[in-house]
């Protein structure tokens, strides 16, 4: 599409200005819009003109984003191959919640709380030692890499937490539904 150039305008300075740029490809009207404003407004740079900031160097992953409390070694280290296939190397690893050795108050303390899998539930329990819970500890080094590696199932990770989110919805359903006639009788009053 070739520039159209407005001859009729004949100021030097205006108080707003509208631009209108039109392409069949999106990422390329974006890129010219910005090319143009950044000649008008002169107050950016475009990212061409941009260098990256360090920080780019040291990417890393944490746990929290792809499994939850549902973390386990396996998960990690497939995580980890993944990132390695698509050419990404984590400079640093973040294993959040889920690898800690909590129990739950009226518990046996030596033994870790199973089953956490929403968000929160780790916060009603407390450590019992700083060490890595039990399906950490049954890990022992080069196990992932052997011939008989512990499995793993991504879609296992994607139903626990589906399931949790599940029973949150149905709790708080029934919490609303146990409280619905007290909101009534107070508006009565």
């Amino acid at each position: 599409m070739d520039n159209v150039i407005c001859t009729v305008v004949k100021s030097s300075s205006f108080n707003a200005i509208s631009y209108v740029n039109v392409s069949d490809n999106a990422y390329n009207l974006m890129k010219e819009v910005c090319a143009a404003l950044r000649v008008h407004l002169n107050t950016f740079k475009l990212i061409e003109e941009e260098s990256a900031p360090p920080l780019v160097d040291k990417f890393g992953w944490c746990t929290w984003d792809a499994f939850y409390l549902t973390v386990e070694p396996a998960g990690i280290w497939h995580g980890i191959q993944e990132f390695a296939d698509g050419g990404l190397t984590p400079r640093f690893l973040i294993i959040d919640d889920g690898w800690q050795s909590i129990s739950k108050d009226g518990e046996d303390p030596t033994k870790d709380t199973r089953n956490l899998v929403r968000g929160g539930t780790q916060m009603i329990a407390r450590f019992h030692r700083f060490d890595e819970c039990e399906k950490f500890r049954k890990c022992k080094g080069g196990s992932l890499t052997g011939p008989n590696h512990p499995p793993f199932d991504p879609k296992k990770t994607k139903m626990l937490i589906s399931k949790a989110i599940e029973l949150e919805f149905a709790e708080k359903s029934c919490d609303k539904a146990a409280l619905g006639d007290e909101p009534k009788a107070l508006r009565r009053l």
